[in-house]
Formats: structure tokens, C-alpha cells, sequence
């Protein structure tokens, strides 16, 4: 028994001494690391231990990954409306033209609290049931011919006129919005019969 297994191919294959820099370990030995250039040299600490080369390679990346989360951190998710146009603009950009399966606009707290001043924000929170969306006159839509007028700008407060077509009817609206340390907001909106955004937002509490 005992020479039965002296003499196992399998077991002779174990005895023998694993070559230097054999399979994986081997292709890494001929790589060249960040910081390593071609001048290492070749029997270096840092070339001729693969657990090295292997720790080099984890620093290194959980570095630059940390780094990255850091910067994603740091930086805004969306930038301030720089003008008043560019807040009723993009806006509008909600509900499209023509034809889409866009909802219009959403009333979670983090666009609310984008586009629309402190006031108007706690009247969409307190708000029960909204019969229609104030910037459509209606409930459904199907835009065209939208024009966002250049604003007329007074300090921190402007005013920007809007004229749209709602399913072929057309709307005038008239926009105020203020100006804010990282830029602008909507503050209110009106109809040509004198109706406003904040009017219909605390009728529907």
C-alpha cells in the first residue's frame, strides 16, 4: 500500500517544486504597476512578491474610489436655476409637446423645493386633493406653441409671461418669481382672470 502510493502519478505531481512566477502570478511579474516604470528592477521587493504587487494594486484603487464618493458627495445633485426663463423652462420641459407619456410635474419635496419658493412648497404639502394642475388649466394635456417671454427683472423679483396651447386652447400665464442666494424661484403664478398658484393651492387643503 505504502509503495502503491509513493509511486501515484498524482502525488509525484505534488512533490514537485512549483516553478517561480507560475500561471496568474507569472502574467502579473511582467506588468508594470503605477509607480513601477520599466527601471525596477527586475528582483525588487516590490516585482519579485506577488502579495506585493496584489497590495498595490488594492490600495490604488480603493483610493480612487474613495476619492470618487467623496467628490459625488461634495457636488450639488442639480444646479439653481441661473434665470427666471431657465426655471419656467424647464418647468414646462415636465409635460412636453404634443402626444407623450410625461406626468407633468412631479410633487415630491426635492423638485418642489427646486423650482418653488418656501410658501408654495408648504401649500403642495398641505394640499388634500387638487383638482387641477394650475400650470395646464386642466387635468389632462397635450401641449403646443409654448413661449416663455424674456423676463422683466426688478432686483430679486421678476415676472415672466408664458403663452401655450392646452388640447388647442390656448393660456396666458403670468409667472413671479424670486431670486434666492443659489438663484431663482417661481413665488407664484397667475391667470389673465386673476386666479393664482397660492389662491388654488389653499382651497385645496
Amino acid at each position: 500500500m505504502g509503495q502503491q502510493l509513493a509511486g501515484d502519478p498524482f502525488l509525484l505531481g505534488l512533490r514537485q517544486p512549483r516553478q517561480r512566477g507560475h500561471g496568474l502570478f507569472q502574467r502579473f511579474h511582467h506588468c508594470v504597476l503605477p509607480g513601477l516604470g520599466p527601471e525596477a528592477p527586475e528582483h525588487s521587493p516590490a516585482t519579485a512578491n506577488p502579495v506585493n504587487m496584489f497590495k498595490r494594486i488594492l490600495t490604488s484603487t480603493t483610493t480612487a474610489a474613495t476619492l470618487t464618493l467623496a467628490l459625488l458627495a461634495a457636488a450639488p445633485a442639480r444646479a439653481q436655476f441661473a434665470t427666471p426663463e431657465e426655471a419656467v423652462t424647464k418647468l414646462y420641459a415636465f409635460y412636453g409637446t404634443g402626444k407623450t407619456d410625461l406626468m407633468g410635474l412631479p410633487q415630491d419635496k426635492k423638485t418642489l423645493r427646486r423650482f418653488f419658493v418656501p410658501a408654495i412648497v408648504q401649500g403642495y404639502e398641505k394640499a388634500e386633493l387638487i383638482d387641477a394642475d394650475f400650470f395646464i388649466q386642466g387635468q389632462d394635456f397635450e401641449l403646443s406653441d409654448v413661449k416663455v417671454a424674456p423676463a422683466a427683472v426688478t432686483g430679486d423679483k421678476a415676472t415672466v409671461a408664458v403663452e401655450l396651447k392646452n388640447m388647442g386652447q390656448p393660456l396666458h400665464l403670468d409667472f413671479e418669481l424670486a431670486k434666492g442666494k443659489d438663484g431663482w424661484r417661481i413665488a407664484d403664478a397667475r391667470t389673465p382672470k386673476g386666479d393664482t398658484l397660492r389662491k388654488t393651492l389653499a382651497r385645496s387643503r
